[in-house]
């Protein structure tokens, strides 16, 4: 998901020191003008003025050293508020386009967030407005976490319960992931630049693992030796009680008496999860179950440059001809719906390279040139976005017995009958991102400063926030809902809303860090381990 940010990435911290910054201690001075070099004055020659001068300069340069070395755990736009900056006009519409699309992954993971804060604690997070609950299709178990819920909140209303739907905008990852991987290979593939292309694909390949699997392994280390420690502890009894956790219930990391069994089992974990790229199969591993979609992605990916490599000398129409044959495929017979967004990814960047959206003229001199034919396209594009957000809200449980998606639900092949939700989320999910291309006044949100900052700390985010729910947010709600109450629905939001604003503030701070800490790092140890070990390659569209 995260890995293509280098086409919209503006340039990161070099250090983890703030910039402008000066070594030389020897010439630090205090406020009243006192240089370090006075230090070699005797003591019995120093006056109380001077001694004073002394201690303050001390004092001075300490307190520098000190705020020097803490800004570092600072976020980065307190550290430096000029680089958060937004991506906007002056800009073609086509890399205006690109970078809305960083902006639309990072509210995508900020949604994410949303729906795994509260998913332990209501079912109804995957349940649609007026659902009429089939429990003979449920487990004795799950039962009783529908008994008594007529799932009539107007949060479950198509389009409104987006804002929480994690299944949905994990589609929103993947078609992105898809269009941003393959947009410059498509380039090259049109201009006929074979030799370039095999070289962009050869290093996409070469660096893909490491850019997804490098923090992955690094953001579970430092949960297992959290979990050693007992961090995750304290939350395990809570779990047990089903009157409060009446969603999803999923496990803690388990708690080994030595830190050699806790990283024996940390190993075995990321050598599954690792070795699950080669199977279909998906695995939740015991130190951060959201990353389930890390191998999907990896795979999805592979499959992507292997369609590219193998279409790159297709003539144009019979290439679209055949990929979508493929993706058709892929959703409604083989049931790869991870496969079908990467491809689909794929066909969206040429069809907008075809329509001419990447030109280079000045977005504001195309919108003051707009013709009628253009307005309605426009039109046209907003429709399908509509349709798409409708089919993107499908919720992932009992489809078939909501309002709106009961008809579209007997389409479902076979295949889905564990996931019913899925096709009708992707299809909705490819409509949605392939008419954001196409809306600039939509893509304008998306480009704001903070957009744009929560697009690049979005892997980051990703990767971190699950270990911070576990070990802190979810103990955290239920201190806040003995000062609100929870038995009703008033009691139970404000709680919510209490805790949901001490807790985002410390995942984001801390997904800052692992940005700057890790993440950045292992995409510049990636590029640094291909051009070590390669010769003659350029710098290639992935990040």
């Amino acid at each position: 998901m995260s890995a293509e940010q280098s086409l919209l990435r503006s340039s990161t911290d070099s250090a983890l020191t703030p910039h402008g910054s000066d070594d030389d201690l020897s010439s630090l001075s205090s406020p009243l003008g006192f240089r370090l070099s006075y230090l070699g004055t005797p003591l019995k020659d120093q006056s109380l003025s001077a001694m004073l001068q002394h201690v303050l300069s001390y004092v001075a340069t300490l307190t520098r050293i000190c705020l020097r070395s803490s800004a570092a755990l600072l976020p980065s736009f307190m550290r430096d508020w000029k680089r958060v900056e937004s991506t906007h006009l002056p800009l073609s519409r086509g890399k205006q386009a690109l970078a809305a699309l960083n902006g639309l992954r990072g509210v995508a993971c900020l949604i994410v967030f949303n729906y795994h804060f509260i998913f332990v604690w209501t079912h109804s997070a995957d349940v649609s407005w007026g659902t009429v609950i089939d429990t003979e299709r449920l487990e004795e178990k799950e039962v009783i976490k529908y008994q008594g819920n007529d799932q009539k909140s107007p949060l479950q209303l198509p389009f409104i319960r987006l804002i929480y739907a994690g299944h949905a905008m994990v589609i929103v990852f993947f078609v992105i992931s898809g269009y941003v991987l393959s947009h410059k290979p498509m380039r090259l593939m049109r201009a006929g630049k074979f030799e370039e292309l095999q070289r962009v694909l050869s290093s996409s390949v070469f660096r893909r693992g490491i850019r997804l699997f490098a923090p992955t392994m690094i953001g579970t280390f430092i949960t297992m030796l959290f979990t050693n420690a007992g961090y995750f502890e304290a939350g395990k009894g809570e779990r047990t009680d089903p009157v409060t956790y009446q969603g999803t219930n999923e496990e803690h990391p388990v708690l080994y008496s030595t830190i050699y069994e806790q990283g024996s089992d940390w190993l075995r974990s990321m050598g599954t999860l690792v070795s699950n790229v080669w199977c279909w199969d998906l695995y939740f591993n015991n130190y951060d179950p959201h990353l389930w979609t890390i191998p999907l992605e990896f795979r999805s990916s592979i499959v992507l440059f292997v369609t590219i490599l193998g279409f790159s000398r297709v003539r144009p129409i019979p290439r679209l001809t055949l990929l979508f044959g493929l993706v058709s495929l892929c959703l409604a017979y083989w049931a790869r719906w991870e496969v079908f967004l990467f491809l689909a990814g794929m066909m969206f960047a040429e069809l907008d390279l075809i329509s001419g959206i990447f030109t280079e003229t000045p977005l504001l001199d195309e919108e003051k040139d707009t013709s009628r034919s253009q307005r309605s396209f426009g039109w046209a594009w907003g429709a399908m976005m509509l349709v798409g957000l409708f089919l993107n809200s499908c919720p992932s449980a009992q489809p078939y017995n909501a309002p709106g998606y009961m008809y579209l639900s007997t389409f479902v092949p076979e295949p889905y009958n564990w996931q019913p939700g899925r096709p009708l989320q992707a299809i909705g999910g490819c409509l949605m991102v392939w008419s954001f291309m196409h809306l600039p006044k939509i893509q304008r949100i998306f480009t704001t400063a903070v957009a744009q900052y929560l697009g690049q700390i979005s892997y980051a985010f990703y990767i971190v926030h699950g270990p911070i729910l576990h070990g802190f947010g979810y103990g955290f709600v239920l201190r806040c809902w003995s000062l609100t109450g929870k038995e009703t629905n008033v009691g139970f939001a404000s709680g919510l809303a209490l805790a949901v604003l001490v807790i985002l503030p410390i995942a984001i701070w801390a997904a800052d860090l692992f940005w700057r800490a890790v993440d950045t790092p292992c995409v510049e140890l990636a590029r640094w381990i291909e051009m070590r070990l390669s010769s003659g390659l350029n710098n290639t569209n992935e990040r």
